[in-house]
């Protein structure tokens, strides 16, 4: 089990309604549009990127097991690196 997660939402005050080609290949999947009131919900991404394999834990059902929940935010160009650098590791 994963000792901690991170629970962050991707900082952009870009203005997707009107052209949302100006996304980005690795950010635009992410997004939800409700073009009827010209919103869209923020994308929240769950980072476990910095664990270490050495740093897991090994999951007992018998004893409690402590996990950190970090909030934040994360830049829209930091998500999309660590989004290509993932795609890059299961080629």
């Amino acid at each position: 089990m994963k000792p901690h997660v991170g629970a962050l939402i991707v900082y952009d005050d870009v203005d997707y309604t009107l052209r949302l080609e100006n996304a980005g290949t690795h950010y635009k999947p992410y997004l939800q549009i409700d073009h009827m009131l010209g919103l869209y919900y923020p994308v929240l991404y769950l980072s476990d990127f910095w664990i270490l394999k050495k740093e897991y834990l090994l999951v007992n059902f018998t004893n409690p097991v402590n996990i950190t929940l970090r909030a934040g935010t994360i830049a829209k160009e930091y998500f999309g690196y660590q989004k290509q650098f993932l795609l890059t590791q299961k080629q």
